[in-house]
């Protein structure tokens, strides 16, 4: 029995899809990529491509997902982080371990490159 590309990518695709949003699926797709990764890039080179290929379709994904907005009836559930907050408060961060959010205007005075926009 031999197997091809396709069939492995299509048993996958039918795994993924039928799992839904869980996330244990999707950790182990990409756990199993890096054990793959490991092994095939051998040289620096190749792990600069593959971080720059990985790169690209980030960057390729954000400009296509750029000018989309959720419709009025679509309430965030624990944080609105959007063009408005991030203006007001001059940045974000999420500390999963303490489960808190912290934002540059918590700390102003220690960023100079960030003002308060006024309204």
């Amino acid at each position: 029995m031999t197997l091809s590309v396709s069939s492995v990518t299509d048993a996958a695709e039918q795994f993924l899809s039928e799992s839904g949003f869980d996330r244990g699926p999707w950790l182990v797709v990409a756990f199993a990529a890096g054990i793959a990764s490991w092994f095939a890039l051998q040289d620096p080179w190749q792990w600069i491509a593959a971080i720059g290929a990985g790169l690209l379709m980030v960057m390729a994904g954000a400009a296509i997902l750029k000018d989309r907005w959720l419709p009025m009836s679509c309430r965030p559930k624990w944080l609105k982080a959007d063009g408005k907050f991030l203006a007001r408060s001059g940045g974000l961060a999420i500390v999963l371990a303490d489960q808190r959010i912290q934002t540059v205007s918590d700390h102003q005075g220690q960023h100079g490159w960030w003002r308060a926009e006024l309204d």
